[in-house]
C-alpha cells in the first residue's frame, strides 16, 4: 500500500530543508492494529536508525532523527513490522525525503 508522508499539520512533504530540526511526519490510514518501527538513513550513515512510533486511530507519528536533518542528503524511510524483540518481521513500505 501507498501512504501520503504527511507533517504535524496534515499538509503532504514532499521535501524538508536542512537543519529543520525535530519534524514529525504523520502517516494516516494504517491499516495495521500495531504501531510500526521507523528505521531512517541516508548515504552517508553506517547503520539506520531505529525510531519507535506512536499510534493512535489509524494514525502513525514520528519524528525523523535530527543528525540525518543537518546535511543536504535524501533520507530513506523505511516501515516496518517488528515482533516484541524489536527483529524485523515485514518492511511494509519504503520512501525518501530530499533534504534541501
Amino acid at each position: 500500500m501507498r501512504y501520503k508522508v504527511l507533517d504535524e499539520y496534515g499538509n503532504p512533504i514532499n521535501k524538508l530543508t536542512q537543519w529543520d530540526m525535530n519534524r514529525i511526519i504523520t502517516i494516516d490510514g494504517f491499516e495495521y492494529d500495531v504501531s510500526p518501527t521507523f528505521y531512517f538513513c541516508n548515504t552517508l550513515s553506517d547503520i539506520a536508525l531505529r525510531v519507535e512510533s506512536q499510534l493512535n486511530n489509524e494514525r502513525v507519528t514520528v519524528t525523523i532523527p535530527n543528525k540525518l536533518l543537518t546535511v543536504d542528503k535524501c533520507v530513506s524511510v523505511y516501515l516496518c513490522l517488528c515482533d516484541s524483540n524489536k527483529n524485523i518481521i515485514n518492511t511494509i513500505a519504503k520512501f525518501t525525503l530530499p533534504i534541501v
